[in-house]
């Protein structure tokens, strides 16, 4: 049985998906040295580094945060892959 509404919402999901594009970055846990966190200029990669959080740490093991920010101040720094 055809359901229009069903074949809607599968057309809009699927161009929704074509129209997106990937975006690449990296975590680090420290300040390098490494050749990829070197090439980030110096005033960005403070936002590359995930930061240790005891407050969400899990059955004793360590847990960092690091969040993603796509537009506007502080902006994650993508890459080009």
């Amino acid at each position: 049985m055809h359901n229009p509404l069903q074949a809607e919402l599968d057309e809009t999901i699927g161009t929704r998906l074509a129209e997106t594009r990937r975006l690449v970055t990296t975590i680090f846990f420290s300040e390098g040295p490494d050749p990829v966190f070197d090439c980030v200029p110096s005033a960005l990669r403070p936002r590359l580094i995930a930061r240790r959080d005891p407050s969400l740490d899990e059955e004793g093991l360590p847990a960092y945060r690091f969040d993603v920010i796509l537009r506007g101040d502080g902006e994650t720094p993508f890459f080009l892959d």
